[in-house]
C-alpha cells in the first residue's frame, strides 16, 4: 500500500540500458549525435557528460528516457518537464 518515494521531490527512474542504435560508419559518432541535440535545445552538453565513463561509451552521454516519473502534483511536474 505504500511506496518508498518522496513525492515532494520530483524524480524519475535511473535505470539505463545500452539500447542505442550504432552510429553510422562515417559519422556522426555518439558525441556528435548527442551534442547536436543539446545545441538544438540550448542545453550545456559538456556539463552533461559522465566523465568517468570512456569516450564513445553509451553511459558517458546522459539521456533521459525514464521508465517512470513522479511528483506530488502531475500538473506542476508537467510544467517543469516542459520547461
Amino acid at each position: 500500500m505504500e511506496v518508498p518515494f518522496d513525492f515532494d521531490r520530483p524524480s524519475a527512474s535511473l535505470r539505463r540500458e545500452g539500447t542505442w542504435p550504432k552510429p553510422p560508419l562515417y559519422g556522426p559518432d555518439y558525441a556528435g549525435i548527442w551534442k547536436s541535440l543539446y545545441v538544438e535545445f540550448g542545453l550545456d552538453f559538456d556539463s552533461s557528460l559522465d566523465l568517468p565513463e570512456p569516450d564513445e561509451y553509451w553511459k558517458r552521454y546522459l539521456h533521459f528516457n525514464a521508465g517512470f516519473f513522479y511528483y506530488n502534483c502531475p500538473h506542476a511536474f508537467g510544467e517543469k518537464f516542459l520547461e
